[in-house]
C-alpha cells in the first residue's frame, strides 16, 4: 500500500485513538478523511509531519471526545500545503482556544471547516488574505469576537462563510457586498451585529441562502438589501428590531422567516406573490391588519390569495443544496481522484459534502416540533390561530391540498366550515376552534382517513356530528363542546325533535 493516495474510513464505528490510524498510514497520501466514528482522547497534530503530499484532512468528530492539538507541534515542520481541512467538533486546541499557528504559512487552503471548537480571539481575517483561492469557510460555533471586518480586495472564488454563533458584533462593511460579489451563502446568525441592514449585501447577486438572524439589526429593510438576488431561496431576519419593509419581487423565495421583530402596520402584499413559497414563518409581531401567522395582534380577513402559495412537498431533489449553498466544491488533488470511493480515471477532483439544514418549528397536534433539512419534504402546515380574523373562512383554502397542518384557533370567524375541506387529503390536524362559526360540519370531512387531532369546539355549529367512521371514531366529547346545538355522538343522541329545537332560528 506504499502507493495509496486516498484513504477514507469515515461514517463507521471505529473507536479509540486516533493516532495509531495516521501513523500506519502511507505517506504517499494525499487524502485522508476519519470523520464521523467514535475516536477519543488526544491526537497530536504533528503525527502528519511527514506526509508531505497531503492536500486533504477530514476529521470532524460525532461524539465531542477527541481533542486535536497543534500548538505542541512546535519545531515541527509540516511539509504539506493543505486544499481543505475540516477538523470540525474535535476540542481543538481545548487548553488555549487558539486557532492553528500552523496555517498562518499556508497559501492554498480552499475549504477550511472549524466550526464548534470554542476557538477564541479575533475574527481570523488572515484566513481570507493568505488563501485568496478560499471557497468555503465555517467558523460556525466558536468564541470570535471583535468586528467583521473583512479584506478590501474582491474575492472571487469565495462562495461559502458561516461565522454564526460568535461574538462578532458592531456594523457591517458598507462595501461587504463589492468586497464578495459571488457568496451563494453567508450566515452571520447569532452575534451581536447592530445597525441598519446594508444595501450592498445587494451586490452578492449570486446569493442563495442568507441568514442575518438573532442580532439586533433594526430599522427597515432596505429594498436594495437584495434587489438583485434573483437566486436568493432561503431567507433568515428572525429575532431582530426590524421595524419594516418596502415592496419586494421574491416571487423565488421558499423560505421566509421574519419572526419576532417589531414589524408593523399592514402586511405587504408581496407575501401573496410568493409562489414558490414552502415556509413562511412571522408570527410575534405586531401587524395591524391582514396577517397569515399565528401570535400578532392583528384583525381583517384570511387572505384569498394562499391558494396560490405553493405548499407542495419539498422534493429531495430540492435539497441538492443543503442551506442553498454548493453542496459540493471541487478540488484538483491529482489525476485520478475524485470524491472518496468513487475513482474514476479522467475526473481530476476531490468533492467535499459540506452544508447545514434550514430549520423550523411548528406547533401541531398540540405539541411543538422542529423540522430541519430534507425532512421538511413530509411537513407543510398553515397556523393563523390567536389573532383577531374575522369574515368568513375563504373555500380556497381547501385547495391546499398538500399541507397536513391547518390551524384557525382562537379567531372571530363566521359563516360555515367550506365544504372544500374535505379536498385536504393529507391533513393530520385540523383546529377551527373558539370562532364563531355556524352551521353544520361538512359530513364529508370523515373521509380524512389522515386525521389525528380534531377539534371545533366553541363555536356556534349546529346539526348532527360526523358519523363515528374511520378516523371521526377516535374523536371525543372534547371536540365538539361548547357547541350547544350540535348533537350526535359522541354528545347526546339527535332526535327530531331535538334537532328542531337545536336549531339557533328557534332559539
Amino acid at each position: 500500500m506504499t502507493s495509496l493516495r486516498l484513504l477514507d474510513i469515515s461514517r463507521n464505528r471505529f473507536a479509540g485513538n486516533i493516532s495509531s490510524y495516521v501513523i500506519a498510514s502511507p505517506t504517499s497520501l494525499e487524502y485522508i478523511d476519519l470523520s464521523y466514528n467514535k475516536f477519543e482522547g488526544l491526537f497530536q497534530f504533528n503525527v502528519f509531519a511527514n506526509h508531505s503530499k497531503l492536500k486533504a484532512i477530514l476529521l470532524a468528530s460525532e461524539n465531542n471526545k477527541l481533542e486535536i492539538e497543534t500548538e505542541k507541534s512546535v519545531g515541527w515542520d509540516f511539509l504539506f500545503q493543505l486544499k481543505i481541512l475540516m477538523p470540525s467538533n474535535c476540542n481543538l486546541n481545548k487548553l488555549t482556544g487558539n486557532i492553528p499557528e500552523f496555517l498562518l504559512d499556508k497559501r492554498e487552503l480552499e475549504i477550511i471547516d472549524l466550526s464548534h471548537n470554542k476557538l477564541k480571539g479575533n475574527f481570523p481575517i488572515w484566513l481570507i488574505e493568505n488563501n485568496t483561492r478560499l471557497r468555503e469557510l465555517n467558523l460556525r460555533d466558536n468564541s470570535f469576537m471583535g468586528k467583521f471586518h473583512l479584506p478590501p480586495d474582491r474575492y472571487k472564488c469565495l462562495l461559502s462563510m458561516d461565522v454564526s454563533n460568535n461574538r462578532l458584533g458592531g456594523q457591517l462593511q458598507e462595501n461587504i457586498g463589492k468586497i464578495n460579489p459571488y457568496l451563494e451563502y453567508l450566515n452571520l446568525s447569532r452575534n451581536h451585529f447592530e445597525g441598519d441592514p446594508l444595501s450592498s449585501i445587494g451586490d452578492m447577486s449570486r446569493l442563495r441562502s442568507l441568514d442575518l438572524s438573532f442580532n439586533s439589526f433594526s430599522g427597515k429593510v432596505p429594498t436594495e438589501l437584495i434587489a438583485s438576488c434573483t437566486l436568493l431561496y432561503v431567507l433568515k431576519l428572525c429575532n431582530n428590531q426590524f421595524t419594516g419593509f418596502e415592496h419586494f419581487e421574491w416571487s423565488q423565495i421558499w423560505f421566509l422567516d421574519i419572526s419576532n421583530n417589531k414589524l408593523s402596520g399592514i402586511i405587504p402584499i408581496w407575501t401573496g406573490n410568493m409562489t414558490y413559497l414552502e415556509t413562511l414563518v412571522v408570527s410575534n409581531n405586531s401587524f395591524e391588519d391582514i396577517m397569515d401567522l399565528s401570535k400578532n395582534s392583528i384583525s381583517g380577513t384570511i387572505p384569498h390569495c394562499f391558494h396560490n402559495m405553493s405548499f407542495e412537498n419539498i422534493l429531495d431533489s430540492d435539497f441538492t443544496y443543503e442551506d442553498y449553498r454548493s453542496k459540493f466544491v471541487p478540488i484538483q488533488v491529482g489525476s485520478t481522484i475524485q470524491r472518496p470511493l468513487e475513482l474514476n480515471s479522467g475526473s481530476d477532483s476531490i468533492s467535499v459534502e459540506y452544508g447545514q439544514h434550514v430549520e423550523v418549528e411548528f406547533v401541531t397536534k398540540y405539541r411543538s416540533d422542529s423540522y430541519s433539512g430534507g425532512i421538511l419534504k413530509y411537513m407543510s402546515g398553515l397556523d393563523l390561530s390567536c389573532n383577531k380574523l374575522t369574515s368568513r373562512i375563504p373555500p380556497e383554502i381547501g385547495e391546499l391540498s398538500s399541507i397536513h397542518a391547518l390551524n384557525l384557533s382562537y379567531n372571530q370567524l363566521i359563516g360555515s366550515i367550506p365544504q372544500t375541506f374535505s379536498n385536504l387529503a393529507l391533513l393530520e390536524s385540523l383546529d377551527l376552534s373558539h370562532n364563531n362559526l355556524s352551521g353544520e360540519i361538512p359530513p364529508k370531512l370523515i373521509d380524512l382517513n389522515f386525521m389525528e387531532v380534531f377539534t371545533v369546539a366553541y363555536n356556534n355549529l349546529s346539526g348532527r356530528t360526523p358519523n363515528m367512521k374511520a378516523q371521526f371514531g377516535t374523536f371525543g366529547r372534547s371536540s365538539y363542546e361548547g357547541n350547544p346545538f350540535l348533537c350526535g355522538q359522541p354528545l347526546e343522541s339527535c332526535t327530531r325533535e331535538d334537532e328542531s329545537h337545536r336549531s339557533p332560528t328557534n332559539l
